[in-house]
């Protein structure tokens, strides 16, 4: 399941560092992350805030890869996609899916 992020960094990122972002960022300790989504959300004088949308990995890592392309942050924080339910069926049951539900789960994507 994608884990998506809402981060304020201080200024407006260029598109180099956008792309860098985009497509992995190797971090201090050699580690290269693997690419995500990113976009801009809003953006003022003073600051702005992505979307960043990770298929692995955790916070933290989200900060060293701003701080790897010379973003400063100064807000993280996890936005939350609530519980994912299908019908009430029991442990070990299985049944063809809805099409409903199926457009729903892939708007999750």
């Amino acid at each position: 399941i994608p884990k998506t992020y809402r981060v304020t960094v201080l200024g407006e990122p260029t598109d180099k560092v956008l792309n860098t972002l985009r497509n992995g960022v190797v971090l201090d300790d050699g580690y290269k992350t693997i690419p995500c989504d990113v976009s801009i959300r809003s953006t003022d004088d003073e600051r702005s805030v992505l979307e960043i949308t990770i298929y692995e990995g955790k916070n933290r890592q989200i900060r060293r890869m701003c701080e790897a392309v010379g973003l400063e942050v100064t807000l993280l924080k996890r936005e939350r996609i609530g519980k994912i339910s299908i019908g009430n069926m029991p442990v070990g049951e299985f049944r063809k899916l809805e099409d409903s539900e199926i457009e729903y789960l892939q708007s999750l994507q």
